[in-house]
């Protein structure tokens, strides 16, 4: 069996087309950057809304290991 042949796209471009630029191109290219600007905006607002729960729930077990430190820990007999 003979190796397959190389793909060769049926309408190839002309070498200088690969520079021109279309307006289609430049909102296609703008939409994505505002889209990525969006996407960092909105990981970055996540991290930093689980960071804020983080600690609040660190607060919330300290508090409760206090209360109960408070409450408990003058009832255990005293060893000379």
């Amino acid at each position: 069996m003979p190796p397959p042949l190389p793909f060769k796209d049926p309408k190839p471009k002309p070498a200088s087309s690969a520079l021109v630029t279309t307006k289609k191109d430049w909102e296609t290219r703008i939409n994505r950057e505002k889209a990525e600007e969006e996407a960092r905006i909105a990981a970055k607002e996540k991290a930093e809304e689980n960071a804020r729960d983080l600690r609040f729930g660190t607060a919330v077990v300290c508090f409760w290991v206090a209360l109960i430190a408070i409450l408990f820990l003058p009832l255990a007999p005293i060893e000379s």
